[in-house]
């Protein structure tokens, strides 16, 4: 499978109040990831730094909803192709597939799910370890690059994580455990445009005009 699939994660908040109007029509109102304005934006430090209650909240619901992992990650990239269409262009095997039930059964996309979800997983785990959090956040954001999945895309994945989650964790499910993940997928966001930005500036140096004119 191509490596755009491999890599494409949690998504642009300039697109998101497109987002939030679509998923209210749907029965999933999202709101605190849009951007905010000049005097309510969140600082890098309170966004870095979750409290133990939202950590211990993240791990609990976890384990919930590792259960359904594969359903988890399959709802949320059959909403994800319903919101925002354009998505499935960076996704070489699913651009063309115009019949979403026809992804609900694809292997392919329940694989690629399972990779999605492996790498929440993976953060969860790291959450009392914020140092190795950031190495595999910034990480991702520059495998971004390289596979052509810009940071536009990070945070519709967020979004569309916490709408199919919500209803395996019934009434587990609560204002405070939403704003918790929320926090969490604007830290990952943020640190994965950070090395998506590195690694395009990285390029840009290492290339000639004519190259970078093309690269665009």
């Amino acid at each position: 499978m191509p490596g755009a699939q491999t890599f494409l994660f949690v998504c642009c908040f300039n697109h998101f109040l497109v987002h939030f109007a679509v998923a209210r029509r749907m029965g999933c109102a999202i709101s605190g990831l849009a951007p905010k304005t000049a005097g309510e934006t969140k600082t890098e430090d309170a966004v870095a730094h979750l409290s133990k209650e939202q950590i211990e909240m993240i791990k609990e619901s976890w384990k919930v909803i590792q259960e359904d992992i594969a359903k988890v990650g399959i709802i949320m990239f059959v909403r994800l192709f319903e919101t925002h269409p354009e998505c499935k262009d960076v996704f070489f095997l699913f651009r063309d597939v115009e019949d979403l039930d026809r992804l609900r059964t694809s292997r392919e996309l329940r694989a690629h799910g399972l990779r999605v979800m492996s790498f929440i997983e993976k953060s969860v785990a790291r959450l009392d370890q914020l140092e190795r959090l950031e190495v595999l956040a910034v990480e991702l954001g520059r495998s971004h690059y390289r596979y052509n999945a810009p940071p536009k895309y990070y945070s519709y994945v967020g979004a569309e994580f916490i709408c199919a989650v919500q209803p395996i964790l019934k009434e587990r499910w609560t204002p405070e455990l939403e704003e918790a993940w929320k926090t969490l997928f604007l830290y990952l966001t943020r640190l994965m445009n950070q090395g998506y930005q590195e690694r395009s500036r990285h390029h840009q140096v290492g290339t000639s005009p004519k190259e970078r004119n093309t690269a665009l």
